[in-house]
């Protein structure tokens, strides 16, 4: 286990199921932010802009 309480395993499985719902098409990417015993880690996937129906550039 790493300093903090984050173990590998459970920081994997927090980028799967980010991943999993990503690659589904269910959302076009995720952010977890996650804070135990003063430690902060930040898992992020896909794009985290939204490009769909109705985005626009800004002019």
């Amino acid at each position: 286990m790493t300093a903090g309480g984050f173990s590998s395993k459970r920081l994997a499985r927090v980028r799967e199921l980010l991943e999993r719902h990503v690659d589904s098409g269910f959302v076009p990417g995720a952010v977890a932010v996650l804070a135990r015993h003063g430690e902060v880690h930040i898992e992020a996937v896909g794009h985290l802009a939204f490009e769909g129906a109705g985005s626009r550039t800004p002019t």
